[in-house]
C-alpha cells in the first residue's frame, strides 16, 4: 500500500510536468533505474568498505548458524559473510538471494555472545529471504524519480509563468505545493516501509530461531551501545530521540518489548500445553 502511494504520487507529478507522456516517460525510466540498483553488485560495496571475508573456522559455529538458518528459508545459497571495524556495532545484509552478503562489525563478534548473534543474523536472512533489498531499491528508485520530476515540475511552472507574466494568469498555488512536498512525503513514506520491514524482519527471525530473547537481548546491547556512544559526544546531555516519523527503523524499546511479548506468549503456550498433557 505504501509503494502504491509512492507510485501514484510519482504519476501524478509526472502528468502535471508533461502529462501522459510525463507518466509514461517516468515510467520507463525509473524501470531502468530500478533494474541498475537490484543488479548493482554487492562487491563495489563490500570493496568500497574494506570489507573483509569472514571464511569457515574465523569465528567458531557462524556459518553453520548461517547455513541452518537458510535452510529453513528459499533462501540459496547462503550469503557470504564479511567483517569491517568501525567501532559501531552494526549489521546489515546486501544483493540479492542469488548473489547476497551479509556485514557484521567486530564490535558484534566480539560483544554479542553465539545466541544473540544468531538472533541478529536471522534478522538479516529475513531481510534477504523477503526481498526487502529488492523493496528498498524500488523506493529509492521511484524517490529519486519524484525528486527529479518535481524539480523540473517547479521550472517548467515558473518558466510558463515568466512568460505570462503580462497576462492574467493565475498562480498554480495546488500543482507547486503538491511539487513541493512530494519528495518530502515519499521521504516520509520510505522511512515508513522500512519500519515496517523492520517489525516483521524481527517476527520471522524469531520464527527461525524459535528464540525471541536472544535477538532481545542482542537489541537491548545495542542501545547501550548507542546511548553510550552520545553521552561520549556530549557529555551530561541528555540523549534525544527523533519521532518515529523521522526513522528508518521502530524504536528500540519497542522492538525489544515486543520480542519478550512473544517469549512470554510462548511461555504461557507452553505451561498450558504441559497442563493439557497431564
Amino acid at each position: 500500500m505504501l509503494l502504491l502511494a509512492i507510485g501514484l504520487l510519482f504519476a501524478y507529478c509526472g502528468w502535471i510536468v508533461a502529462g501522459l507522456r510525463g507518466i509514461l516517460w517516468g515510467l520507463v525510466v525509473g524501470t531502468i533505474v530500478f533494474a541498475g540498483v537490484r543488479r548493482a553488485p554487492a562487491n563495489l560495496c563490500l570493496a568500497a568498505m574494506r570489507a573483509e571475508r569472514l571464511w569457515p573456522g574465523d569465528v567458531p559455529g557462524l556459518d553453520a548458524a548461517v547455513t541452518t538458518l537458510c535452510r529453513k528459508t528459499d533462501l540459496s545459497p547462503p550469503p557470504r559473510l564479511y567483517h569491517i571495524d568501525t567501532g559501531s556495532p552494526l549489521a546489515f545484509s546486501l544483493g540479492d538471494g542469488r548473489s547476497s552478503a551479509i556485514v557484521v562489525d567486530d564490535a558484534l563478534l566480539t560483544g554479542l555472545t553465539a545466541r544473540e548473534l544468531c538472533g541478529v543474523l536471522a534478522h538479516e536472512i529475513a531481510h534477504l529471504s523477503s526481498g526487502d533489498l529488492t523493496l528498498k531499491a524500488l523506493g529509492f528508485a521511484l524517490g529519486w524519480l519524484v525528486r527529479i520530476l518535481s524539480q523540473l515540475g517547479f521550472l517548467l511552472i515558473l518558466f510558463g509563468l515568466l512568460l505570462r507574466a503580462f497576462t492574467a494568469a493565475e498562480l498554480p498555488l495546488i500543482q507547486l505545493a503538491i511539487l513541493w512536498l512530494a519528495p518530502v512525503a515519499v521521504g516520509f513514506l520510505r522511512l515508513a516501509i522500512s519500519r515496517t520491514r523492520e517489525e516483521e524482519a524481527d517476527a520471522e527471525a524469531v520464527e527461525l530461531t524459535g528464540d525471541p530473547i536472544g535477538l532481545a537481548t542482542a537489541l537491548e546491547k545495542l542501545q547501550r551501545w548507542d546511548e553510550g556512544r552520545w553521552r561520549r559526544l556530549a557529555p551530561g546531555r541528555r540523549v534525544l530521540h527523533l519521532p518515529n516519523l523521522f526513522n528508518d527503523h521502530p524504536p528500540t524499546a519497542a522492538r525489544i518489548t515486543k520480542l519478550y511479548e512473544i517469549a512470554r506468549r510462548g511461555e504461557d503456550r507452553g505451561v498450558s500445553d504441559r497442563h493439557s498433557h497431564a
